[in-house]
Formats: C-alpha cells, sequence, structure tokens
C-alpha cells in the first residue's frame, strides 16, 4: 500500500512539472505603410471559428457570406451570443494587443471590435493554428491578415 501511495505521489509531481496545457501567443497590430512603424492594437476579442462554424456564425449574425478573397475586410454587428452559437469561442485581446489561444488545425480567426451593446465584426483570416508558437493579426489596408512566426 505504501508502495502504491508513493507511485502515485512520483507520478502526480511528474505531470505537475509539465506546466499547463499547450497555447498559441498572439499579438494583434495596426500596420502602417507610411514607414511610422506598427502599434499594438489593444481591447476586443478574437473569435476562433472551425471552417464549417464560420458560416453559421455570419448568417446567424445576419451578415452576408464573402466571397474568400472579401473575408479579411467582412464587417458587421455581432454578438458574444452569435459567436458561441455558431461553436465558436473567444479569446480576450489585451491592452497591449496580446491574446492566447487553444485551438489547433485549420481555423478562421476573426476580430472584434467593443461597441456600446454589441461588438462590431473587422474581419476574419483562416490559418492553420500549431499547438505553440506565435500568430501575429495584421490589420491595414489589407483588411485582416494571419501569420505565423516560427
Amino acid at each position: 500500500m505504501l508502495l502504491t501511495v508513493a507511485a502515485v505521489a512520483v507520478a502526480l509531481a511528474a505531470l505537475a512539472g509539465c506546466g499547463g496545457p499547450d497555447h498559441l501567443e498572439g499579438k494583434v497590430v495596426a500596420v502602417d505603410d507610411t514607414g511610422k512603424g506598427d502599434r499594438p492594437l489593444g481591447g476586443g476579442w478574437v473569435a476562433v471559428f472551425e471552417d464549417d462554424a464560420l458560416l453559421g456564425f455570419l448568417s446567424g449574425a445576419g451578415i452576408d457570406v464573402p466571397s474568400t478573397g472579401d473575408l479579411p475586410y467582412v464587417g458587421g454587428r455581432v454578438l458574444h451570443d452569435d459567436v458561441t452559437s455558431a461553436g465558436g469561442s473567444l479569446a480576450s485581446i489585451a491592452a497591449d494587443g496580446t491574446f492566447a489561444l487553444t485551438a489547433t488545425g485549420r481555423h478562421t480567426v476573426c476580430r472584434l471590435v467593443e461597441a456600446p451593446q454589441v461588438d462590431v465584426l473587422k474581419g476574419c483570416a483562416v490559418v492553420d493554428l500549431p499547438a505553440k508558437g506565435r500568430l501575429r493579426l495584421s490589420v491595414g489596408e489589407a483588411g485582416l491578415r494571419a501569420t505565423l512566426d516560427d
């Protein structure tokens, strides 16, 4: 009995040393093509959808489904319930533009900006999310773009 308790204690200690779940760190930035440099965009949320959930989200929010080329520019008024009802998840964006995601695989990420009583959808991008790494969401004349940093 004592040997079993000791073995369980060792196993639990080993698991505790492994740390928390993997996550992808991200940052939202405004891209400036005038040479002034990029700046962080804080506040709001990153909505994350599996590919088949995006259409349900857009139609549930009353937003016309854009062509693939127009996805970075898609916009409209949405509610948090629109995201979760479609099977999506939300990650808050800190004041310095940072956020964290635990989703992996092919997903669509969208930027939501706070507005009174609703949020405003400000573009989406399709990206293959790794378990760890850095995701950069850039906002500029090209709409919302997602890039992974190695």
